[in-house]
């Protein structure tokens, strides 16, 4: 993520929460009541940070991959089911 992204989504981040707690404050809600929802929005903002954005190559799921699939397979649990 380019620099001045990080700066914008961290300013953003601090404003959100700065008003977010002045307005509970206002309203008398103690932070015992949304500290908890406060820290989770701060590991998904901090794991957007951190985490890479793309898959790598090693675990991208091939698609030509062939099916081991048998149409007779039901055929067969279905009869060993009834017997």
């Amino acid at each position: 993520m380019l620099f001045q992204t990080l700066i914008t989504i961290l300013g953003i981040f601090v404003l959100f929460f700065f008003t977010i707690t002045r307005l509970f404050s206002f309203y008398g809600v103690g932070s015992e009541w949304y500290g908890v929802y406060m820290a989770f929005y701060a590991f998904i903002m901090l794991s957007l940070a951190i985490l890479p954005k793309k898959i790598p190559s090693l675990v991208e799921p091939v698609a030509s991959a062939t099916s081991n699939f048998d149409s007779n397979d039901d055929s067969t649990v279905v009869s060993g089911l009834s017997t």
